[in-house]
């Protein structure tokens, strides 16, 4: 299953976790929760990252606002 949370912490900060897919199709996914937070600060991609699409395996990439 794909999910995305999102996480705000008390300083404002914003971390947003893909997880349940595989390889570069999570940047899809948060596209619009991007545009709307503006300027990234940094970018985690996992090792999933870096796998071919597969429903089983996680991906998760920590954006930060």
């Amino acid at each position: 299953m794909k999910e995305v949370n999102v996480t705000i912490s008390p300083e404002g900060e914003v971390q947003v976790d893909v997880q349940g897919v595989s390889g570069p199709s999570c940047l899809s996914l948060t596209e619009g929760i991007e545009r709307a937070l503006g300027r990234m600060t940094r970018r985690d991609a996992k090792p999933e990252m870096h796998q071919h699409d597969r429903a089983s395996q996680q991906q998760s990439a920590d954006h930060r606002y």
